[in-house]
């Protein structure tokens, strides 16, 4: 049924669809992914191949030299244990230099220096080598926090990156949906005409809540250790990012399933079942006969200047008064769209008011 407010092709100012991405956009997305891939890969391979370290062969060898590296230069100094070793497998001897696979250069000199003096000039020590290939080997295998502590690092990174795509992927989403219902899902089922209206999904909740606590413990660890943390740090780090996140994950998720942010019509009892969200506490039933109208209102910045915007309100309008919102947008037309469909679905007592200028 249809009370008078036409609906508005999805179009822009010259009536072709809206782009979900800008040139700028784009460009900055493609910029900082390459960043964060670079750190992301850096990661990978250390993780890689400190695991394959576990498949070499052992045979005892001999520290040879011994000695902490320092570098200086503009943002400060740089400490790089330097270890070298002799030993033997078979009938051939070897020397190596590479205490660890990856680089163990830190802007801190405790764990530098306490590597050097671990290893004094004739130390008896454990050597791993590759099994087929003799002169590969190191001094120490397994993990020393510095890649969990890398994980933790870019996790508000890829976060960024990853909400970047995700976000031009919704936008496309949207934008196919827009002619529909405004830009929003819905789907039919027991009876019911069910749009999902969320505030947050559980991928957004989850991946801001461990940015959140990686940013505030890469500051916190970073500065009490030096950004070198050991082993038992970095891993209680992590579980923090990662069971933070999860949690939110859950939570939101949980919410979503039960249909917490859902706009229900039960058309054969003309029930209403408004979503959670802008101050109702948990889902509100109403019967179809209080909604006397549905419109489009402008929502401002409650600090609002010279450069504020507003975004727009898919708002019902109750019999005594009350004036429900369901969802905003940053979009004029989007908003006008989901009233449409609301509009054709929703049998009202009166036409509904057009959208404010």
């Amino acid at each position: 049924m249809n009370h008078g407010f036409q609906p508005q092709k999805p179009n822009g100012r010259n009536g072709s669809v809206k782009p979900a991405f800008n040139t700028g956009l784009v460009c900055f997305a493609v910029f900082w992914s390459a960043i964060t891939l670079v750190g992301d890969f850096f990661i990978a391979q250390s993780v890689t191949m400190r695991l394959w370290a576990f498949s070499f062969q052992s045979t005892t060898g001999l520290v040879t030299h011994s000695e902490l590296k320092v570098r200086r230069d503009s943002d400060g100094n740089t400490y790089q244990p330097v270890v070298h070793f002799r030993y033997s497998v078979g009938e051939g001897i070897y020397h190596g230099t590479n205490y660890q696979f990856c680089p163990s250069s830190t802007s801190g000199s405790r764990r530098a220096r306490s590597v050097v003096n671990e290893h004094p000039v004739g130390k008896e020590v454990t050597v791993y080598y590759q099994r087929g290939n003799p002169a590969r080997a190191v001094l120490r295998r397994g993990f020393d926090g510095g890649e969990l502590f890398g994980l933790v690092f870019l996790t508000p990174f890829n976060a960024v990156m990853l909400g970047l795509w995700g976000s031009g992927v919704y936008i496309r989403k949207r934008q196919r949906l827009l002619a529909q219902s405004g830009g929003v899902e819905s789907f039919v089922r027991g009876g019911k005409v069910i749009v999902s209206l969320p505030r947050c999904p559980p991928a957004v909740a989850g991946g801001g809540v461990s940015s959140v606590i990686a940013f505030v413990l890469s500051l916190l660890v970073g500065f009490a250790t030096g950004m070198a943390p050991d082993l038992i740090t970095s891993s209680i780090a992590l579980a923090l990012v990662v069971g933070g996140g999860l949690a939110a994950y859950l939570y939101t998720h949980s919410k979503l399933k039960r249909g917490w942010y859902d706009l229900v019509l039960e058309t054969d009892s003309r029930v209403l079942t408004l979503p959670a969200t802008f101050e109702r506490k948990a889902p509100t039933k109403i019967p179809f006969d209080q909604v006397t109208q549905a419109e489009v209102e402008e929502v401002w910045p409650k600090n609002r200047d010279s450069e504020s915007t507003p975004s727009y309100a898919a708002t019902l309008v109750l019999s005594d008064g009350r004036r429900e919102r369901l969802d905003e947008w940053s979009d004029r037309t989007e908003a006008e769209s989901f009233v449409n469909w609301l509009v054709r679905e929703l049998p009202l007592k009166e036409p509904p008011l057009p959208s404010k200028e």
